[in-house]
């Protein structure tokens, strides 16, 4: 009977497993100080490793990684998979990390709530300035050296605000501006937004991205946003349609200027790299022939970056004007013939110099 009565027995139930979650956070809450309440400086252990900043609506992955609900959305729009160890995921919607939130939600109610009203604000930005080709427009900036509308070039970002800057990108339009770095007021006035055509994030949060110049733009004001990167609003330097005769002189130096670099230096690797950096042989249209020249005429060391801000604030007759005053001076040193013969020592580097801020060129 007595061992009937105790195989009977409900055992007690485990306190420290049925402990819920809130009276686990409102355990650790109670250790805290006042004034460690007031400042709030947030562990980096809350971080999410795509955005760099407190969690929002965490969500845990298969693999056990965890990350903001929206940054997790956008990191599997481009690929199924986690975006730290690259596992494959067969969810878009894995669940809410329910303790990780709650502990948040108790230990840092009020950086919970500014990040919830920053990350409403920038829904609210994105959606009130569509990326359109007319009129004013905000644009991040990676400050580097000038680039030129059609220029390619790689990029391998490893400071955490350009990180963010590159991951705000990926998730609007792809655009990215970059501009110069200027000793009076920050950058100079004049940038090339471009396309960001293919990126991989690296585990630790790192990119690696390959970007192409698009289009001129001209800084009407700029500010820094609060991850320490420079945002501008811009709008578009029109080209305008007078370019009369000079566009039909400035390509018939080019065409000379292509056929003795084919001549000289022939399928070798400088010249792929050359052809590749400049973006491809002769176009056929006028603003493209503009940049075209542009990019080539700078890749060989004949455009500082003074130069280069005449070219992206001009329009396209007063861009023909200066490609073909470089030109003269080409002339005027011992002609294209020894431009091109000693051509091969150039280094393939984008605006000339080493590039600025949390980036490598590759």
């Amino acid at each position: 009977m007595e061992a009937n009565e105790q195989s009977a027995k409900v055992p007690e139930p485990d306190v420290k497993r049925a402990r819920s979650s809130e009276t686990l956070v409102e355990a650790v809450t109670a250790a805290r100080t006042e004034s460690d309440a007031d400042e709030e400086e947030v562990d980096s252990c809350f971080e999410c490793t795509l955005c760099l900043q407190l969690f929002l609506d965490a969500v845990t992955t298969p693999c056990g990684h965890s990350f903001c609900s929206t940054c997790l959305a956008s990191a599997l729009r481009r690929r199924s998979a986690c975006p730290l160890c690259r596992r494959a995921m067969h969810t878009h919607a894995p669940p809410a990390t329910v303790v990780l939130n709650d502990y948040i939600r108790k230990m840092y109610p009020k950086a919970l709530e500014k990040r919830r009203n920053e990350q409403l604000q920038r829904e609210e930005s994105t959606a009130d300035t569509p990326c359109t080709n007319d009129g004013p427009r905000t644009v991040g900036l990676f400050v580097m050296e000038t680039v030129l509308p059609g220029q390619s070039l790689q990029l391998h970002i490893f400071e955490p605000r350009y990180r963010l800057l590159v991951r705000r990108a990926l998730e609007r339009d792809n655009k990215i501006g970059l501009a110069a770095a200027s000793s009076h007021n920050g950058v100079y006035t004049h940038f090339c937004e471009a396309n960001i055509v293919n990126s991989q994030m690296i585990p630790d949060g790192r990119y690696l991205i390959h970007l192409v110049g698009e289009r001129p733009m001209r800084i009407l004001s700029s500010s820094t946003d609060e991850a320490g990167y420079k945002v501008a609003e811009a709008e578009l330097v029109e080209d305008g349609d007078e370019y009369d005769d000079v566009e039909q002189r400035v390509r018939e130096k080019c065409s000379t200027l292509w056929q003795q670099m084919r001549t000289t230096h022939g399928d070798s690797l400088f010249f792929r790299e050359f052809r590749d950096e400049i973006g491809g042989d002769i176009p056929l249209g006028s603003t493209e022939l503009s940049w075209w020249a542009c990019r080539c005429l700078s890749v060989l060391g004949f455009v500082d970056g003074d130069t280069k801000q005449q070219m992206l604030g001009s329009s396209m007759k007063h861009r023909y004007e200066l490609v073909e005053r470089l030109f003269w001076d080409v002339e005027a040193r011992g002609g294209l013939e020894r431009l091109v013969g000693s051509s091969s020592g150039v280094s393939m580097v984008a605006g000339g110099g080493g590039p600025r801020g949390g980036c490598a060129l590759m």
